[in-house]
C-alpha cells in the first residue's frame, strides 16, 4: 500500500475516532444512539482495514527478507561444498603425483642397482684379462650409460605432466574462487566486509598454492639438472672405468664402488624431495582446512546478525500488533458502553411475548411424551378433529424414518460452554460440534430429586447438576426447544392450516402415574411452564451457557411471579397411563373391565392396572396399581450384559432376534429377565387385589375369559418383551390366584391419525404423545389416581385450559 494512502487511512480514522466523541456527546443530548454507533462503527472499520493491510506488509516484508536469507544461505553451501570437493581432489592428485614420482625413481634406482651388483659379481668371476669378456662388459656399460638418461628424461617428462595437471586444478579452485567472490559481493551490505575478508583469505590461499608449486617445480627441477650432471658424470667415470679396464682389469673393483655410492645418493635425493613435497602438500591441506574454518565462522556469524535484525523486526510487528488490538478492544469497549447506555443488559432485553385472550381462528395442541431415552410430538387439529405424528423431516424428504422423529432425551455441553439440546437422533449422529459432556436422561434427573434412587444406578454424577434448580432449568429449555420445533416444523409442513388462520397453541405433557402421586407432579407442572414461557421469548440469537441459563430463568421466573399464574398458561400435565390407555378406550369398540398396560419405553417400563367403565356417556378410570423400573429397552440390554459379561450389542440383537441359543437361555434364565417377571406380577396381583376389594362378586364379570393386557412403547414390537409378560402368568403360577391367562394386544393405530410415513407398528411409540394431543377436550373422562381410589375419594374432574373458547372454535369449523 502506497505511503500517501496508508497516511490517509490514518488521518481518516483519527477524524472517525473525534467523530465518535462528538457522536457521544450528541447521544448524551439527544439520546440516540446513532449519533455514537455510526461513527464508531466506521472507526473500527478503518481500524481494522488499517491493522490487516499493516499485517499484509509486515507478512510480505518478511517473507521477501526471510527467502533472500535462504538464497543466499543456499548458494554459500553449495559454494563451500564445491570448494570442499575441489580441495579434496587438489590434494588427492598431488598426493598421487607425488607417490608415483617416488615410485618411479625408486623403481630406476633399484634396476640401476641391480645391473651395477650383476656387473660386479661378472667382474669377480672374470679375473683374467680376456678381451671378450671386457668388450662385454663395456658394452653393458654402454647400455647402462644409456638407460640412464631415458629414465632420467622420462622421470622429468612425468614430474612436468603432473605439474601441469596440479596447475589445472589450481586454476579451476581459482576460477571458483573468483566466481565465489563475485557473488559474495552481491549480497547485503551486512556481511560486505566479512565477505571481503573472506576474498583476501582466498586470493593469499591462491598465492600460496601458486608460490608452493612454483616452488616444487623449482626443487624438481634442480633435481632433474642434478640427475642430468650426475648421469653425465657417471658417463665420463664410466668411459674412464672402460679405459681402465681396457688398461687395468684389476682396478674395475674401486670405480664400480664409486658407482654405487653415487647412486646411493641419487637415491638419497629422490627420497629427500619425496619428503618435501609431501610436507609442502600437508602444509597447502592445513591452509586450506582453516580458510575454511574461517569462512565457516565468519557466514555463521553472519546469519546470527540476519536472525538477530529478523528477530528485532518480528518484535517490533508484535509490539504493533499488540497496540492495534489495544486500540480495537478500546473501540469495542466504548461501542458497548455506548450502546449499554439505551440497552438493557442480558437477560433483561428477554421480555416474553405470551399470546392474548383473543378469539383464534384455529386451535393446534402439541402432546409431548417426555420419555426417559426419546421424546415423541403428536399435534391435532381441533378444527379439523385430525391429528398427525410430528416427524421432524424436511419437506423436501420424500420418506420420513424413525430416527428422524425420536428426540433424545438429552442435552450437551460444547467445548466452548454453550447448551446444544432438541437434536434429533439423525441430527445428533451428524453433529459437528466437539461436545466437552453429554447429560443423558435429564427427565430421570429432574424425577429423581422428589423420588430418589429409582434410576439413580443410571445416572452419572455432573457437577454443573449438583443442585436442583440446574436440573429444572435444562429440562425447562430442552423442552422449550422440542416445542419450538414442533411448531415450526408444523408451520414448513402444513401451511394450509395457517393460510388466513389466528392460530392459537397449547401443549400437554405427560407424566409417569407413580409421579402424580408424589411432589413430582408439581415440579413436572413448574418445568413444563417455564418452558412454555421460554418457548415464547425470543432466544434464537442468543448463546447460552449453564450460568447464563440461571440467569434467564431467575429472571423469567420472576416475571412470571409478576405478570402470570400457572393455571392460566395453555400448558397442562397428565398422567400418562391415561394418554396411553385413551388411544384404545377412545374407541367406541372398547369394553369395560379390568385393564393392565405395559408401556416399555428405552429407558424405563411403566406398568400400570386399571378398570374403565362408561355410566351414562362418561367415561371413568380407576387406576389401581403403578409401577416404574428401569426396565426399558436400552436400560435391560446394559443391565444384562453386565449380569451375562456379554457385548451390549450381542444382548440387543438377541432380544429382538435370537440367534445364539447359548445366549438365549442365559437370557432366559437372567435376573435381568426375572426384574421384568417380578413387576409384571405386581402389577396383575396388586390391580386385581385392588379390583377385588373394590368390585366383590363382580371382578370376574370384569375381567372375563382373559386378561386384557395393552403394550405400549417402542418396546413392544420386541419379541423378547412380549414372550416374558406372555409367560410371567405360568411361570409365577398365576392361575392359583384365580387370574386367567393373559391376552396381548397392542394398541391399534387410530383413525383419524396420520403418521407422515412411519411404519404402523412404530405406533406403540406414539400412544402416550397421541392421547396427550387430545385428552385436554375429553369434557367426559374422569380418572382417579390410585391414592384417590385407596381412600375412596370422588374423582376430580381436571380443569383443562380454554375450554370455551376450544368449544366456540370446534363450532366454528
Amino acid at each position: 500500500m502506497p505511503v500517501n494512502s496508508y497516511k490517509f487511512l490514518r488521518l481518516t480514522e483519527y477524524a472517525s475516532v473525534a467523530a465518535t466523541v462528538v457522536g457521544a456527546i450528541a447521544t448524551i443530548s439527544t439520546q440516540q444512539v446513532a449519533y455514537t454507533a455510526v461513527p464508531l462503527a466506521f472507526s473500527v472499520s478503518l481500524n481494522l482495514i488499517s491493522r490487516r493491510q499493516q499485517e499484509k506488509r509486515l507478512e510480505q516484508r518478511f517473507s521477501q527478507t526471510q527467502k533472500e536469507t535462504d538464497q543466499q544461505l543456499q548458494q554459500i553451501q553449495r559454494r563451500l561444498k564445491k570448494l570442499d570437493l575441489s580441495i579434496v581432489d587438489v590434494t588427492s592428485s598431488v598426493q598421487t603425483d607425488s607417490q608415483a614420482l617416488s615410485e618411479q625413481a625408486t623403481q630406476q634406482i633399484q634396476s640401476l642397482s641391480s645391473e651395477i651388483s650383476s656387473l660386479q659379481e661378472h667382474l669377480a668371476q672374470q679375473s683374467t684379462t680376456s678381451q671378450t669378456s671386457v668388450d662385454q662388459v663395456v658394452e653393458e656399460l654402454r647400455q647402462l650409460q644409456l638407460s640412464v638418461p631415458e629414465a632420467i628424461s622420462s622421470a622429468q617428462h612425468d614430474s612436468q605432466s603432473q605439474v601441469e595437471r596440479l596447475a589445472e586444478r589450481i586454476q579451476d579452485l581459482s576460477n571458483d574462487t573468483q566466481s565465489l567472490r563475485k557473488h559474495l559481493a552481491q549480497q547485503s551490505d551486512i556481511s560486505q566486509t566479512s565477505i571481503g575478508q573472506v576474498a583476501e583469505e582466498l586470493r593469499q590461499l591462491q598465492v600460496l598454492v601458486t608460490e608452493t608449486i612454483a616452488s616444487t617445480q623449482s626443487e624438481r627441477q634442480s633435481l632433474s639438472e642434478q640427475a642430468t650432471q650426475q648421469s653425465q658424470s657417471l658417463s665420463s667415470e664410466i668411459n674412464s672405468l672402460r679405459e681402465q679396464l681396457v688398461y687395468q682389469g684389476t682396478s674395475s673393483q674401486t670405480s664400480l664402488d664409486q658407482v654405487t655410492e653415487r647412486f646411493r645418493q641419487l637415491q638419497v635425493s629422490v627420497t629427500d624431495l619425496t619428503v618435501r613435497s609431501e610436507r609442502v602438500l600437508d602444509q597447502v591441506a592445513s591452509t586450506l582446512a582453516e580458510t575454511r574454518e574461517q569462512v565457516i565462522r565468519e557466514q555463521q556469524a553472519n546469519l546470527e546478525a540476519t536472525t538477530q535484525s529478523l528477530s528485532n523486526n518480528i518484535t517490533q510487528l508484535q509490539d504493533e500488533l499488540n497496540r492495534l488490538k489495544l486500540d480495537v478492544d478500546e473501540f469495542r469497549s466504548r461501542l458497548e458502553a455506548s450502546l449499554s447506555a439505551t440497552q438493557p443488559d442480558f437477560p433483561h432485553n428477554i421480555v416474553p411475548n405470551l399470546p392474548t385472550e383473543d378469539e383464534c381462528d384455529r386451535v393446534i395442541v402439541l402432546g409431548i411424551d417426555f420419555g426417559t431415552g426419546f421424546t415423541k410430538v403428536c399435534f391435532w387439529d381441533v378444527g379439523s378433529d385430525q391429528a398427525e405424528i410430528v416427524t421432524f423431516a424436511s419437506p423436501a424428504t420424500e420418506e420420513s424414518t424413525l430416527e428422524q422423529a425420536l428426540i433424545p432425551t438429552k442435552l450437551a455441553i460444547l467445548s466452548d460452554d454453550t447448551l446444544l439440546t432438541g437434536l434429533t437422533m439423525t441430527e445428533w449422529e451428524n453433529n459437528t460440534c466437539s461436545i466437552k459432556h453429554s447429560v443423558d436422561f435429564i427427565k430421570m434427573r429432574l424425577a429423581d430429586l422428589d423420588m430418589p434412587g429409582t434410576n439413580s444406578w443410571r445416572l452419572e454424577q455432573v457437577p454443573e447438576l449438583d443442585k436442583p434448580a440446574a436440573v429444572e432449568n435444562i429440562c425447562a429449555y430442552y423442552l422449550s426447544q422440542v416445542i419450538t420445533r414442533a411448531q415450526t416444523w408444523i408451520q414448513d409442513n402444513r401451511p394450509d392450516l395457517f393460510k388466513n388462520q389466528t392460530v392459537h397453541w397449547s401443549v400437554n405433557i405427560g407424566v409417569p402415574a407413580a409421579y402424580c402421586d408424589s411432589p413430582a407432579l408439581g415440579r413436572f407442572h413448574r418445568v413444563l411452564s417455564l418452558a412454555w414461557v421460554l418457548n415464547h421469548s425470543s432466544l434464537e440469537s442468543v448463546k447460552l451457557t449453564l450460568p447464563k441459563l440461571q440467569q434467564l430463568s431467575d429472571h423469567i421466573q420472576d416475571w412470571m411471579d409478576t405478570n402470570v399464574t400457572l393455571d392460566s398458561l395453555d400448558c397442562i400435565t397428565t398422567p400418562e397411563i391415561s394418554a396411553a390407555a385413551w388411544s384404545f378406550l377412545s374407541s367406541p369398540a372398547a369394553q369395560d373391565g379390568f385393564y393392565t398396560l405395559f408401556d416399555i419405553g428405552d429407558g424405563t417400563l411403566d406398568g400400570s392396572a386399571f378398570r374403565f367403565w362408561r355410566d351414562g356417556g362418561t367415561r371413568h378410570v380407576d387406576i389401581y396399581k403403578t409401577e416404574v423400573q428401569p426396565l426399558g429397552v436400552t436400560a435391560l440390554t446394559k443391565q444384562a450384559a453386565d449380569e451375562l459379561h456379554r457385548s451390549i450389542e450381542s444382548v440387543r440383537h438377541s432380544l429382538n432376534d435370537p440367534h445364539d441359543p447359548e445366549l438365549q437361555q442365559q437370557i432366559q434364565k437372567s435376573d435381568s429377565r426375572r426384574k421384568v417377571q417380578s413387576l409384571v406380577a405386581q402389577i396383575v396381583i396388586g390391580g386385581n387385589e385392588k379390583h377385588q376389594d373394590a368390585r366383590h362378586v363382580l371382578t370376574e364379570d370384569d375381567i372375563g375369559q382373559n386378561l386384557r393386557v395393552l403394550l405400549g412403547g417402542g418396546g413392544s414390537n420386541t419379541s423378547f418383551f412380549q414372550d416374558t409378560i406372555e409367560s410371567t402368568h405360568g411361570e409365577f403360577k398365576h392361575e392359583s390366584m384365580d387370574i386367567p391367562p393373559y391376552r396381548l394386544k397392542k394398541i391399534p393405530v387410530p383413525d383419524k391419525l396420520a403418521t407422515n410415513g412411519l411404519a404402523p407398528k412404530e405406533f406403540g411409540r406414539f400412544t402416550v404423545a397421541y392421547g396427550l394431543c387430545k385428552l385436554p377436550y375429553e369434557e367426559t373422562e374422569l380418572i382417579r389416581l390410585p391414592s384417590q381410589v385407596e381412600k375412596d375419594e370422588p374423582p376430580i374432574r381436571p380443569t383443562y385450559f380454554r375450554r370455551e373458547s376450544y368449544e366456540n372454535t370446534r363450532d366454528m369449523m
